[in-house]
């Protein structure tokens, strides 16, 4: 005796094929779309902590110039964060940065003429740049601003 009214199970069966169908191809496409931004966005971010910690050394860079103009002669032979900061907090600025946008500190060496290189060690956190320092070669992730300069930088940093 045939059923009235209800739907076919034949029918209720490819309702559910065509959901399932639909499901699958959204996580498709959903997927394609993450393979694409994920990568970019972390290029991003990663330009982004560059850019930051270019800031922060050329702000050090500037805050050991007005010391130096202020007081000539008075700069120490030695550099580290807790020097720097004796030296300029407060008259000169309320705090002197210590660490790169990746969390490292920053390394300061005397560089030829006396003034420091200031160096961030970038996001791999392993120091690859060695004096004599000079353009982007062998110079992995680090930084180093030496005398108002970029001196060392990965290829394509935001350097000038």
């Amino acid at each position: 005796m045939p059923r009235s009214g209800g739907m076919q199970p034949l029918t209720i069966v490819l309702i559910i094929i065509g959901a399932v169908v639909g499901l699958i191809a959204l996580v498709v496409i959903i997927g394609i779309v993450a393979a694409v931004a994920v990568p970019n966005l972390v290029q991003a971010k990663q330009a982004a902590q560059q850019k930051e910690t270019i800031v922060q050394m050329r702000r050090i860079q500037s805050l050991m110039e007005i010391y130096a103009i202020d007081r000539p002669g008075e700069f120490p032979g030695e550099y580290d964060h807790t020097t720097l900061t004796d030296l300029l907090v407060p008259e000169f600025v309320a705090e002197v940065p210590s660490q790169d946008a990746w969390g490292n500190d920053f390394m300061f060496e005397a560089g030829p003429s006396g003034f420091p290189c200031i160096i961030s060690i970038g996001p791999n956190g392993i120091r690859e740049a060695y004096p004599p320092y000079s353009g982007h070669a062998d110079a992995g992730d680090d930084l180093v601003l030496y005398d108002g300069h970029f001196v060392r930088y990965p290829a394509g940093a935001p350097v000038n």
